[in-house]
């Protein structure tokens, strides 16, 4: 009995490791050759937004946390409610797979500025890390921007106006560092709210629809 109480108690992080997983997992899909040349996503007013290095610690560290942690602490706080955890999850799990599927078949990329591999100046360093380890060819949608509106969607089933503040100026914030490393252009951004809020709805419903169907083959076997 013991046992079994350990292990529920250690389900719910279990589940979060996994995410973490799945997403590291992204660095290798992106090295499969894709079966067609990538088509560039830049409209006209991608060019009036600026190249900007010192964004490149939002885009990396601020949105590592910001997505983990805001994952976490939902886990945490539904850690007796398995409903939710699935919920979260099946979202997840959509977002990363159907957009691979889109990025594999329909490449895109974003037209990079140059950076020189050999600078002193540490913003620039990061931004060529973060080129040299991202190919530039799963643009649209940006995973960036939807894995952090799905962390918040849940993020802000609990809590009141602070917490839905602080969740959606991740969002803007994360999303901006997407534009000024130029990492993404403005119809990735646009594509990744809706694909992000398009897996939030899928992995909320498929959660509510798979208890239905515990609940009914529980009731079989009884």
């Amino acid at each position: 009995m013991r046992a079994r109480e350990a292990i529920l108690r250690l389900r719910p992080w279990v589940v979060w490791i996994t995410g973490v997983l799945l997403y590291a997992g992204d660095f290798l899909i992106k090295r499969l050759p894709n079966p067609r040349s990538p088509a560039s996503v830049e409209i006209w007013l991608d060019r009036f937004i600026p190249f900007i290095p010192v964004w490149g610690w939002v885009y990396l560290l601020l949105w590592l946390v910001y997505l983990f942690g805001a994952a976490g602490w939902y886990i945490y706080e539904h850690r007796s409610d398995w409903i939710q955890i699935r919920r979260l999850w099946f979202a997840a799990l959509f977002m990363q797979l159907g957009a691979w599927t889109i990025h594999y078949f329909f490449p895109t990329y974003m037209p990079r500025p140059p950076i020189p591999e050999q600078t002193s100046d540490l913003h620039l360093w990061l931004i060529h890390r973060i080129y040299s380890t991202d190919p530039p060819t799963h643009a649209l949608p940006s995973l960036h921007v939807a894995s952090v509106t799905v962390a918040s969607w849940f993020f802000t089933l609990r809590g009141g106006l602070a917490r839905r503040l602080l969740a959606w100026s991740m969002v803007a914030v994360i999303a901006l560092s997407t534009l000024f490393t130029k990492q993404h252009g403005v119809l990735d951004v646009v594509a990744g709210l809706a694909w992000g809020y398009l897996a939030c709805w899928v992995g909320y419903y498929t959660g509510l629809a798979w208890n239905r169907l515990s609940v009914r083959l529980a009731s079989l076997r009884i």
